[in-house]
C-alpha cells in the first residue's frame, strides 16, 4: 500500500518538487498524510482518483507508467481494515495535492 502511495506521489511529482510524508497520532487512529507540489486537481480529477482504471491527465496517458489501479487498491485495503482514504487538492495548476488516510 505504501509503495503505491509513494510511486503515485513520485509520478505527479515535477523535477525538482517536494514530496512530504507526515504521521501523527489522533486519537485511536494514525493519520498519514502525503504532500506533493505537483500540478494540483481539479473537481472532476478529485471525485474519480480512487476509481479503477482512472488515469487523470488523458494527454500525457501513454508517457506515464501505470495503470490506474494503484490508488483504487489502496482505497480497498484502507476500507478493508474499517478506515478511510481522501484526496484533497487546491485546484489544478495550484500546486499541493494532500492524501491522507487514518
Amino acid at each position: 500500500m505504501l509503495f503505491n502511495l509513494l510511486s503515485h506521489a513520485l509520478r505527479h511529482t515535477p523535477n525538482g518538487g517536494e514530496i512530504s510524508v507526515v504521521d501523527e497520532l489522533l486519537a485511536d487512529k494514525i493519520v498519514l498524510s502525503i504532500r506533493v507540489n505537483g500540478n494540483g486537481l481539479d473537481v472532476e480529477q478529485l471525485r474519480s482518483v480512487f476509481d479503477r482504471f482512472y488515469r487523470g491527465d488523458k494527454s500525457r496517458s501513454r508517457e506515464m507508467a501505470g495503470s490506474g489501479l494503484g490508488l483504487a487498491i489502496v482505497k480497498t485495503i484502507v476500507e478493508a481494515h474499517g478506515r478511510c482514504v481522501q484526496m484533497q487538492s487546491e485546484g489544478k495548476g495550484k500546486g499541493a495535492t494532500v492524501l491522507e488516510f487514518s
